[in-house]
């Protein structure tokens, strides 16, 4: 990317290598530089002892050379594993190399040991550094789009969280436990999205590499990220289910539930991001192409939750439209259409990716890093919807624990002379969240509103000025609350 500092593009090899033979005859190194197909990038090399490694019509750019090597001395070797326990004779060589870059494509060095006929070669060692360097830095060209992607994710969540923040702070007074939870949400997604900046940005500056064994930042941003799309799940799921607008507490049956597919996903989601890193840089020729069984639990997960999600969505939205509760209604329909979006994109990223898999859709390696990148957008599209729509105010208390009244009497008869049906107390709606009714008969409820219609009632109303809608508000009496007709 042009934001980063540009320079050369090389690779340098500084290594020495020593061979063990069982005879006294020198062997010789062989070693290569070339650029493969994307189809071959873990192949072998042929011909490179007979200096006719140009035979591969597969690699482009070979640059190989022959060495040969120092006697070093007679010495003894014991490696069970390999079937080694003897004197051999130690032979040594220096490899070192700057080779300039002229190509943009996926580069490989190979080694070979080019053995006399009667030297018995049986061991070879290598120590050094192979340093891959691009024109920014040493982080790889496939994962290049993370460092700015992750500094200017850093920066979104930062000020996303402190607009939060603010509102939370100005409305303390009002705030519920869902604010606390989306607070730690964010924050843990600030700090996740801060760590794999710095460990891209160290990857780029020290040439550290990526894997394995992962740096120290890379482990506590993989820790990071698998905690914070675990409770960014767990969040939008139980706002889903009305905590903190509709309802100000979940039944413990719920809670049960929902802590038992979260601590799955957390499971899932772990074994899904290690196998994705470890095997996508296997560099074995065994190694597999694919991580996609890898990944199938965490997503049976992902369909989980997002089937209960829309489940418990369309639940609350047809009992706030059954009661006529007009202002937590917009909130979640614009929830509900943000899901639905989000949904959608989920869809047709996960069919690209499916397809780029199966070959049928070539994704150049230079935009690999984007399929990563559109998973992150998406998320912090969803979670920038919850905290919009759950943002703390000065009705917070009053949206979780009082109802909205109805815009018309419920006895009232509509335009065909029937007696309109509708909710007209906040115990019936709470009875819908499966609060049961109790101690109060037909009758009794009969003559119950009929002394309610000619009491004076001690509640204030609150209006929305811009669409009329009124909210019950605690009032100051101290003898206790009685009903009037509005």
């Amino acid at each position: 990317p042009l934001i980063m500092d540009q320079g050369p593009a090389y690779i340098d090899l500084n290594n020495q290598i020593t061979v063990y033979t069982a005879t006294n005859s020198s062997p010789k190194v062989a070693y290569a530089i070339f650029s493969p197909n994307e189809d071959h990038v873990h192949d072998n090399l042929a011909g490179m002892c007979q200096g006719d490694a140009y035979v591969n019509r597969w690699a482009a750019l070979v640059d190989t050379r022959r060495v040969g090597t120092k006697y070093k001395g007679k010495v003894h070797l014991i490696d069970i594993p390999r079937g080694i326990n003897g004197s051999y004779y130690s032979w040594s060589t220096v490899i070192q190399r700057k080779y300039t870059v002229i190509l943009e494509a996926w580069h490989n060095v190979a080694f070979q040991i080019c053995p006399q006929l009667d030297s018995g070669m049986i061991y070879a060692t290598i120590n050094g550094i192979i340093a891959f360097r691009n024109p920014y830095g040493y982080l790889p060209a496939e994962l290049y789009g993370f460092l700015p992607f992750e500094g200017a994710r850093m920066v979104a969540f930062f000020l996303f969280g402190a607009a939060f923040t603010f509102l939370y702070l100005r409305h303390r007074e009002s705030a519920l436990a869902l604010h606390h939870a989306i607070m730690i949400v964010v924050f843990i997604a600030t700090i996740e999205a801060t760590v794999w900046f710095v460990a891209y940005h160290q990857i780029n500056r020290d040439g550290e590499p990526y894997c394995c064994p992962f740096p120290d930042t890379v482990v506590g941003a993989l820790v990071l990220q698998v905690f914070r799309q675990t409770f960014s799940r767990t969040l939008l799921l139980v706002v889903s289910l009305g905590y903190g607008i509709v309802r100000p507490k979940l039944m413990p049956t719920e809670w049960i539930a929902v802590t038992v597919v979260t601590i799955l996903y957390f499971i899932t989601a772990c074994i899904s991001s290690v196998a994705e890193i470890i095997l996508v840089h296997d560099v074995h020729g065994n190694a597999p192409k694919s991580v996609f069984m890898y990944q199938t639990p965490a997503l049976m997960m992902d369909i989980i939750f997002l089937s209960w999600i829309y489940l418990a969505l369309s639940s609350t939205i047809r009992i706030l439209t059954e009661f006529q509760q007009t202002v937590k209604l917009q909130m979640y329909n614009q929830l509900a259409v943000t899901i639905g979006v989000f949904v959608m994109l989920y869809g047709v990223v996960a069919g690209l990716i499916l397809l780029d898999d199966m070959d049928v859709l070539d994704w150049p390696w230079q935009w690999m890093w984007v399929q990563q990148v559109l998973w992150e957008v998406l998320n912090f599209a969803i979670l920038g919807c919850v905290c919009i729509v759950c943002r703390p105010s000065e009705h917070s208390q009053m949206l979780s624990y009082v109802s909205q009244l109805p815009q018309f009497d419920p006895d009232e008869e509509d335009e065909d002379g029937h007696i309109r049906a509708g909710p007209d107390s906040m115990d019936e709606e709470e009875e819908t969240h499966g609060r049961s009714m109790t101690g109060m008969g037909g009758g009794e409820r009969e003559k119950e509103r009929e002394r309610e219609r000619g009491t004076a009632l001690d509640i204030s109303m609150r209006g929305d000025e811009e669409n009329g809608d009124s909210f019950l508000t605690l009032p100051d009496a101290e003898e206790g609350l009685e009903m009037q007709n509005m």
